[in-house]
């Protein structure tokens, strides 16, 4: 939470607008979400809670789970806990996997009314990670036989890509 909250005023400070947050479904990242003000788990009849507000602005900051880690958190529950029981009962898997998509669709339902105000389209894709994670590819290809980098080999592995 603190280093969003830092990273949301920095990126701020540059003259950066922070619209969305998009990040995987670990549970980690969902506690971070609710601390920050989002109502991602809680009752399944109630509306859910999918922005927070910017440290600096109090601008709506929207948050989005990746797309691609949820089919994969959906197959890996499936595959290693299926099924899954309780002292209740059984609990139903695509509850589990589908609340990430129920996040995104919240999101994006709220947020692209909102862009479409200061621009003619919305692409997406680009909410993904898929970015990041092919810069991080990238990185860790660039490290040779390495591929956990140190800060420094990380620095100048980074610097070389960006030119």
């Amino acid at each position: 939470m603190v280093l969003l909250s830092h990273a949301l005023k920095e990126l701020h400070a540059r003259g950066i607008r922070v619209l969305c947050v998009t990040m995987d479904g670990h549970a980690s990242n969902v506690s971070m979400c609710n601390q920050l003000g989002c109502e991602l788990k809680g009752d399944p009849r109630e509306p859910l809670q999918t922005s927070f507000s910017h440290p600096v602005t109090g601008e709506k900051v929207f948050v989005m789970m990746d797309a691609c880690h949820m089919l994969k958190l959906a197959r890996n529950m499936l595959q290693a806990y299926s099924p899954i029981a309780t002292t209740t009962g059984q609990i139903n898997w695509r509850y589990l996997s589908v609340i990430g998509f129920v996040i995104n669709i919240d999101t994006l339902m709220l947020m692209i009314p909102e862009l479409l105000q200061v621009q003619l389209y919305v692409l997406t894709y680009r909410f993904s990670q898929d970015h990041l994670e092919i810069l991080f590819n990238s990185i860790r290809a660039s490290g040779g036989w390495n591929n956990n980098p140190s800060a420094r080999q990380f620095q100048a592995i980074f610097r070389r890509l960006m030119v």
